[in-house]
C-alpha cells in the first residue's frame, strides 16, 4: 500500500474567487511539502473551481471535487472521505496561512503525534478585531496554570486534562480551522460535522472531540490569518445580535445533549456547567435589554435544570459562580 502525505488539507470551497487564489498559494508555499489540498466546490458559482483547477495544472498534490451545495459542514465531511494524509487540517478558503504552519505542525506531530493540535492565528483585517476575538486567536497566558506564557511554547495535556482543557483555555474553541487532527481518531471516533448546525458547527464539533481525546497541544505559535470580515460569509449572514445569542442556546443544548448520552456529564458536570456559563451565561446577564436579558436567562437556566447542573455550581470559579447568581435572580 502506497504510503499517505503527512498532513491533508481540506478547503471547502463556495463563492470566494476573490479569495481562493491567495489561500492556495499560502499552501504551495508552505517550506514543509508532504501534504495535500482536497478542495470540495461545495456548488459554488463563481469563477473559484476555474482557479483552483490552474493551480492543479501546477500542482498534483490539488484535487478538486464537486458536490451540489450543502454548506460547509457538508463540504468538510465530504472532503475527509477523500483524505489520505495522517493527519487533517480544515483551511477555509477565504483565510490563508503563514509559510511555516506545516513545518511547525509537523515538527508536533514527528515528536508527540497527538490527537489534536492547536495553534495561534491572526485577524484580518487587524482593526476589526474586538478584544474577545484577539485573545482566543492569540491567547498570551495559560488559564490552566495562571501564569505567563512563553513564546513558542507548546502546552500538552493528556485525556484526563482535555475537558479540562476545553473549558478553560483560551482559544480551545470556538474554531476548528486552527486546529489539525489525526485522522485515525477522527474516523475512530466518528467524528465529522453535523450538517444540520448551520451556525456555530464548530464547537459542536469541538465539543464532541476534546472529550475523547488522548493527547492534545497547545501552541502559541499564530500560523493562520482568519478573514474576519468578509461581505457573504457565513458570520457576516448572524449579524442581528440576539438572534446569534439564541442560537448559541440551541448549540449548547445540542452539546449537553451530546455529552448527556456520552456519559459525560456525570464525569466532567463541574466543567460542564462552567463552559455553559462562559458560552451563553455571560451574554444572557450582561444583555442590554430587560426583556431579552430574562429571556436569554431563561433559557439558560431550564438548560441548568434539565441537565441536573446545579449541584456543581459550588465547584464553580468565583466570579462564574456571580454568573449563575444572577441568572438565577434574573429569572426568578
Amino acid at each position: 500500500m502506497a504510503k499517505g502525505p503527512v498532513i491533508s488539507i481540506i478547503v471547502p470551497v463556495y463563492q470566494v474567487e476573490k479569495y481562493v487564489g491567495r489561500c492556495i498559494s499560502s499552501l504551495l508555499s508552505q517550506k514543509f511539502t508532504d501534504f495535500e489540498i482536497i478542495c470540495v466546490d461545495d456548488g459554488t458559482k463563481d469563477r473559484s473551481c476555474e482557479i483552483i483547477e490552474e493551480f492543479a495544472k501546477q500542482d498534483n498534490r490539488i484535487r478538486l471535487f464537486h458536490k451540489s451545495n450543502g454548506g460547509l459542514s457538508s463540504a468538510r465531511n465530504e472532503g475527509l472521505k477523500y483524505a489520505e494524509g495522517e493527519y487533517v487540517w480544515y483551511v477555509d478558503s477565504d483565510d490563508f496561512v503563514k509559510p511555516e504552519a506545516c513545518s511547525v505542525i509537523y515538527r508536533e506531530i514527528l515528536e508527540h503525534r497527538p490527537d489534536m493540535i492547536t495553534f495561534g492565528a491572526i485577524p484580518v483585517p487587524e482593526q476589526y478585531a474586538d478584544k474577545w476575538l484577539v485573545r482566543v486567536l492569540w491567547p498570551g497566558y495559560l488559564v490552566l496554570e495562571d501564569h505567563p506564557q512563553e513564546k513558542n511554547k507548546a502546552d500538552r495535556y493528556d485525556c484526563e486534562e482535555s475537558v479540562k482543557a476545553f473549558v478553560r483555555y483560551p482559544g480551545a474553541w470556538p474554531f476548528v480551522w486552527r486546529c489539525c487532527f489525526n485522522r485515525q481518531f477522527l474516523l475512530e471516533h466518528e467524528l465529522v460535522f453535523d450538517e444540520n448546525v448551520k451556525f456555530g458547527e464548530d464547537t459542536v464539533f469541538l465539543s464532541e472531540a476534546y472529550p475523547q481525546t488522548k493527547r492534545i497541544t497547545f501552541l502559541s505559535e499564530r500560523l493562520y490569518y482568519y478573514r474576519c470580515v468578509r461581505k457573504g460569509s457565513l458570520m457576516d449572514s448572524y449579524k442581528d445580535q440576539h438572534e446569534r445569542l439564541v442560537e448559541n442556546c440551541h448549540i449548547a443544548h445540542r452539546v449537553l445533549e451530546y455529552w448527556r448520552i456520552h456519559g459525560w456529564i456525570e464525569l466532567y458536570g463541574n466543567y460542564c456547567l462552567e463552559w455553559l456559563i462562559h458560552f451563553v451565561g455571560y451574554d444572557a446577564v450582561k444583555s442590554q435589554q430587560r426583556r431579552e436579558q430574562k429571556e436569554l436567562s431563561s433559557i439558560v437556566f431550564k438548560l441548568i435544570s434539565r441537565y441536573d447542573l446545579s449541584q456543581y455550581r459550588r465547584k464553580l470559579p468565583l466570579y462564574d459562580r456571580y454568573i449563575y447568581t444572577k441568572i438565577q435572580l434574573i429569572c426568578h
